[in-house]
């Protein structure tokens, strides 16, 4: 602050006047535009003034903005003139080199003989205040993009229901220009005829806080053409700054073509649920189903006969077909006719039927053959829902051919081991319980030998895993080569196998075992050369457990391993069995 002295007979008040605002203030003399007064919010941005060249003088003395009272660039000189307030915006770049903005408030202060003597300036600083402005202005250049470029028609109406805005989708689906659209009555020139005066009381219950604005509402508009659109409203009341109602926002969703399809579906829904009870019967094999989907079809879609045609060889033959009456067999080729229809042979030549329906059916997006429905009378090709239904078939046939098909697969890779081509595990499981069962029921013995490789690791790291699997499949062909119909030969895990010997006894299952072993160690294997296994061998008659009878065995194989490896090792004997047998 400056000196007491210097305040001393000078502008009398100012201390309060200072002290009472928290933006930066000044007292200037307007004879010598001294700064005769500061608060302390002034000298923290200013700093203390210095006579005449001080920041404050040139912040006051040389503003850019021309006053608006008398031409005068001054606050200064225009209050000196015109002894009035002025606010003027000046701009300048602080220490940081930031563009700032400050809005000066400038008021005279009179001597005891009313004579303009100072003028105290606030300067408030409004750069963030414009920074925001800026921000906002681009906001609203943002969202109005968002506008421009949304897939529903956004109105916004007047309080007397006038379009004030629409977006361009909304002119778009209008068929009007958008300064055409605009300042038009809503109601009056879009609203069907029948529908205007709901309507007009449903926007005034709006405006009234009546109707609630976030509901749905459906209804038609007129658009170019008088065509007829549906639309799916959601508005909701826009408020200006004093809190008045401004107007209504609308977001129309055109939905046509939805409502279209689901009265079709509707329409048709007996078709469609015929065929889903179909597909869902699960005591319907693959034959039953497709006949039964044929003949709806037929049923639907007016036709006499139906065929479901496989590609196989470059032609394309009947399947499965629904012909009551025999017109139609399984084995039909099926060619383009004469005169558009679909021309079938058979044994007695051919016959050309005029009406034919025919698409693809694909499975896993490759083509199978195709659906054909045929009449013997001339008729229409049916119109977009035939089209409709008959692809809806289609997807129904070719769901179930691919089911079909994987099923067939699961149950192969289920039952077979996918490298050696020999049963799998799970296979094995279901094939043992089962012929313990029968073995107990008989009385009759039941043998299993369990094969390892011997040093199959050694095998693998050395000479690699090709290797490994060519003798796995090599090994299970000599096996295999040796077993009866009756045997089955599956893969344990790894590189073991285990053998069932229905009706084999524990002399029998060791004589084989023995000879596997010496036919698999007297074999050069290409690559490997010499390969030796190590066997275990039980005998059950059915009363023990799966899992019993599995231990017995696995202990008997790792016994023969314990004991040198290419060697056979009978199982513990289960229920006084006799000793176990070597080797």
């Amino acid at each position: 602050m400056v000196e007491d002295e210097q305040r001393q007979g000078e502008a009398p008040g100012a201390d309060r006047i200072l002290a009472a605002l928290p933006d930066p203030t000044l007292v200037v003399d307007v004879d010598t535009y001294e700064v005769v007064y500061w608060n302390e919010a002034a000298e923290a941005i200013y700093g203390r003034p210095d006579g005449p060249q001080s920041t404050c003088y040139a912040l006051t003395r040389q503003s850019s903005v021309p006053c608006n009272k008398a031409g005068h660039s001054c606050p200064l000189e225009t209050m000196r003139v015109l002894g009035e307030p002025v606010a003027v915006e000046q701009t300048h770049t602080d220490g940081d080199g930031r563009r700032r903005y400050t809005r000066l408030h400038a008021a005279p202060l009179r001597d005891d003989e009313g004579r303009v003597r100072w003028v105290t300036e606030t300067h408030m600083d409004i750069t963030d205040r414009r920074d925001s402005e800026r921000w906002h202005a681009g906001d609203r250049a943002r969202k109005q993009q968002y506008l421009d470029v949304a897939r529903v028609m956004l109105l916004v109406l007047d309080p007397r229901g006038r379009v004030a805005e629409v977006n361009p989708y909304g002119a778009e689906l209008l068929g009007m220009p958008r300064e055409h659209v605009e300042a038009l009555d809503w109601i009056a020139t879009f609203v069907p005829p029948e529908k205007r005066e709901t309507m007009r009381e449903t926007f005034r219950g709006i405006l009234e806080g009546r109707v609630d604005p976030e509901g749905d509402f459906e209804h038609d508009i007129l658009v170019a053409g008088n065509e007829r659109r549906l639309m799916a409203f959601r508005n909701a009341v826009l408020h200006d700054d004093e809190g008045e109602i401004a107007g209504v926002l609308s977001s129309a969703e055109d939905i046509t073509e939805r409502r279209r399809l689901e009265a079709r579906e509707r329409t048709h829904r007996h078709a469609l649920e015929q065929l889903h009870a179909i597909a869902a019967d699960a005591d319907l094999g693959l034959a039953e189903k497709l006949r039964q989907l044929l003949a709806l079809g037929c049923e639907t879609l007016g036709m006499d006969y139906g065929g479901l045609s496989l590609r196989g060889s470059g032609n394309c033959r009947l399947r499965y077909v629904y012909s009551p009456d025999g017109v139609l067999q399984p084995g039909q080729r099926v060619t383009p006719g004469n005169r558009g229809g679909l021309c079938l042979s058979r044994s007695d030549g051919e016959r050309e039927f005029p009406a034919s329906l025919s698409v693809a059916v694909e499975v896993d997006g490759r083509s199978r053959g195709a659906l054909h429905f045929v009449s013997t009378d001339a008729r229409s090709e049916g119109g977009e829902y035939e089209r409709e239904f008959l692809g809806l078939l289609a997807q129904w046939a070719g769901y179930e051919l691919g089911r079909n098909e994987a099923y067939r697969a699961l149950e192969h890779a289920a039952t077979f081991d996918a490298l050696t081509g020999s049963y799998g595990r799970l296979h094995l499981d279901h094939t043992l319980e089962a012929e313990l069962s029968e073995a107990q029921r008989l009385g009759t013995p039941l043998s299993l030998l369990m094969f390892d490789i011997d040093h199959f690791k050694a095998i693998n790291d050395s000479l690699g895993h090709g290797v490994g699997d060519d003798i796995l499949r090599e090994l299970v062909a000599r096996l295999a080569g040796n077993l009866r119909v009756a045997d089955v030969l599956a893969r344990y895990g790894g590189e073991e196998f285990v053998a069932i010997l229905p009706r084999t006894d524990r002399e029998g299952a060791l004589a084989l075992a023995e000879k596997l072993r010496r036919q698999v160690a007297d074999y050069a294997f290409p690559v490997a050369g010499e390969v030796t296994i190590s066997i275990g061998a039980a005998t059950t008659d059915g009363s023990e457990s799966q899992h019993a009878l599995l231990r017995r065995l696995d202990d008997a194989l790792y016994a023969a391993k314990d004991g040198g490896r290419d060697r056979v090792e009978a199982a513990v004997p289960a229920h006084g069995e006799g000793p176990p047998a070597r080797g």
